[in-house]
């Protein structure tokens, strides 16, 4: 059955977006979300050139003025940066992105999904000697209604959206700020994230927030999550059924939760989605393979970051948490 509301928002928001008044829409958040990046890069260079830390916009550093001149991104006009399409292409070789071997003119950033960088890693991915955890600050950001987009290892993803104003800007920013100096003081936690500390108060309490940034900071040094996700997404699973027929498993109630420790050579019934980033680590009908799985290894990995961080747990589509360990939904062996 059609959800009518979501039908008549459609309808309200097509007409929105007609003629001058959508073009006028889409700059405006167009602009505000590039002064964005240009106050956050002006207040980066600030910090660092006094060998302080603090967020950094990630985009390309140089990029090109109406003219044709080379002018560094927080120096550039808005209207360059409205205009010309180049200035937000991923290039190949250029190391601000990271993705050596992509093509050129394969992909561009979208000017209002603003990523910001956290500390603790190198333009090679390598782990500096010291970092700030991204999670920490949505946590911290969550306090105040702001909600990131998303939110991986050392970057916190903020989407501008419709309708936003200089004012929600501005706050945004002056939150941010307001993090660093917590951080950089070592404020209590119990005073700034009191639900926090009330939901494990034998992890947190007498924590700074600098003293659990640093926790944390080591833990992801010393287990390197994002390289365990990166190895379950470079690989691919054996696919035993089609994900239409693992779901007429589900149907027909010939599945059953498996817990981590138990999915070898097991078939998952339903896909699992990690979040980020938000695409099928493993789809229904496919194989968990054997104990070296890269996907179970991402599961147990998870299991251990929620164990040592609670409150801090990670969104998986597709799995179910019971008594700290995680289970799937798998085709029963017999029905195969």
């Amino acid at each position: 059955s059609p959800l009518y509301a979501i039908c008549a928002s459609n309808d309200i928001a097509a007409n929105m977006m007609k003629g001058e008044s959508g073009l006028s829409l889409t700059n405006e958040v167009n602009r505000e979300a590039i002064i964005f990046r240009q106050n956050m890069r002006q207040l980066f260079n600030e910090y660092t050139s006094e060998k302080d830390w603090f967020f950094k916009p990630w985009n390309a550093e140089t990029v090109t003025e109406m003219n044709g001149d080379k002018v560094n991104f927080e120096d550039a006009s808005v209207e360059s940066l409205m205009t010309i399409q180049q200035n937000w292409k991923l290039t190949p070789g250029d190391k601000w992105h990271g993705f050596d071997e992509i093509d050129n003119d394969w992909c561009m950033l979208d000017p209002i999904k603003v990523s910001l960088l956290t500390p603790g890693l190198d333009d090679n991915g390598n782990f500096l000697e010291t970092g700030v955890p991204a999670a920490l600050v949505t946590a911290y950001l969550g306090r105040f209604g702001i909600v990131p987009t998303r939110t991986t290892d050392f970057q916190v993803m903020f989407l501008f959206s419709m309708g936003i104003t200089k004012g929600k800007r501005d706050t945004l920013i002056n939150t941010l700020l307001s993090f660093k100096r917590h951080y950089d003081a070592n404020a209590d936690i119990e005073t700034l994230l009191p639900e926090l500390v009330a939901s494990a108060p034998e992890v947190y309490r007498g924590l700074g927030l600098k003293d659990l940034g640093e926790r944390m900071y080591k833990y992801l040094v010393r287990h390197n999550p994002s390289q365990v996700l990166n190895h379950a997404y470079s690989s691919l699973p054996v696919m035993e059924v089609k994900p239409r027929t693992a779901y007429q498993f589900v149907v027909s109630d010939d599945v059953e939760l498996v817990a981590s420790d138990k999915l070898v050579g097991r078939v998952a019934a339903n896909s699992v989605i990690p979040y980020p980033p938000g695409i099928p680590m493993l789809m229904g009908g496919e194989n968990f393979g054997d104990d070296t799985s890269p996907q179970i290894q991402y599961l147990k990995a998870l299991e251990a970051w929620d164990a040592e961080f609670p409150g801090f747990e990670h969104e998986t589509e597709g799995a179910e948490i019971e008594d700290g360990k995680y289970h799937v939904l798998c085709i029963k062996k017999e029905a195969l």
